[in-house]
């Protein structure tokens, strides 16, 4: 995908998400609660999905486009890991025409308008952005109570 190609995806409206959002444990991060693939159905018919990942002991948040055979062309990191010389909250972006697997990590825009806000309102806000209408309802995401140790 070039970024000509991402830039018309990204423009190009009536995208959806029919789906409801629900969180649930990576099994290989126990402690980040993912929403898994959410299929973005959309008149080019582009194979995308958009991917969330929370992390309720950082509060962080990351959100992901990823378009098959591609991999991600669009991230969004919310009270995340700094970047570089950026803060917490920033946008990966394409930056240029190139392969995203060469670019996405390289061309990144702060963003600490969006730092403290909660999963569901970055969601509403990145569909938004992105032009993406939701049709399901969304569950916030949820740690399950730990396990309590025998004798406690």
């Amino acid at each position: 995908m070039t970024r000509a190609e991402y830039e018309h995806f990204l423009n190009t409206e009536d995208k959806r998400i029919e789906a409801n959002v629900t969180f649930t444990q990576r099994p290989q991060h126990p402690s980040i609660l993912a929403s898994g693939s959410l299929k973005i159905d959309n008149p080019l018919r582009i194979d995308a999905t958009l991917e969330i990942h929370y992390n309720p002991d950082a509060d962080s948040k990351v959100f992901s486009i990823v378009v098959a055979d591609v991999g991600p062309v669009c991230r969004l990191c919310v009270d995340n890991t700094p970047h570089r010389q950026l803060g917490r909250s920033h946008k990966h972006r394409l930056g240029t025409p190139e392969c995203p697997k060469q670019n996405l990590r390289d061309h990144v825009e702060d963003r600490p308008d969006l730092a403290g806000r909660g999963v569901e309102e970055l969601f509403q806000t990145f569909c938004e952005l992105a032009r993406i209408q939701h049709i399901g309802t969304f569950t916030a995401p949820v740690l399950p109570p730990a396990p309590v140790p025998p004798g406690a």
